[in-house]
């Protein structure tokens, strides 16, 4: 395996997308856990941007009952065999996920999950928002400054 040398600054625009694709992953588990796989702004998101994910998803759920956090941890298995493999191949995946545990925007996105989570869940199923919008609100910064980091608890509840 090659091993490169890299600075943070250059490794800037994939940790942007590792962030991304993450909370991607985060948006899907919560739009199931409120409305399930027939979600048509699931389905969408998932056909545009996973191509090839949804389909054996929709047999499987014919036979049996799709659990939202086993179907995220197929997505992320996806998505990083899909986008991040040349990451692992170059040696530099480590420091793409250590750069990313320690921005900003992955503590708002966590912070955006459990709200989001909590207000989805109390109001039943619910019309999501588009995975953009939801995301740009994720990591606004100013939506979430008053949030002190103590409330930054794990994701898993």
């Amino acid at each position: 395996m090659k091993q490169y040398s890299c600075s943070s600054d250059h490794l800037a625009p994939a940790v942007s997308s590792f962030i991304e694709w993450r909370a991607f992953a985060f948006w899907v588990i919560l739009v199931l856990e409120a409305n399930g796989l027939s979600d048509a702004e699931l389905q969408s998101a998932l056909r545009s941007r996973c191509p090839g994910f949804l389909e054996p998803l929709l047999e499987y759920e014919a036979l049996y009952p799709v659990q939202p956090r086993f179907v995220g941890l197929q997505l992320l298995d996806w998505i990083d065999r899909r986008w991040f493999n040349r990451a692992d191949f170059e040696g530099i995946a480590d420091s793409i996920k250590s750069l990313a545990a320690r921005d900003d925007r992955l503590r708002l996105l966590r912070i955006h999950v459990l709200r989001s989570r909590h207000e989805w869940r109390s109001t039943g199923p619910i019309v999501p928002p588009d995975f953009d919008s939801w995301f740009r609100e994720a990591i606004s910064p100013t939506v979430y400054s008053n949030v002190p980091i103590a409330q930054d608890r794990p994701l898993a509840q």
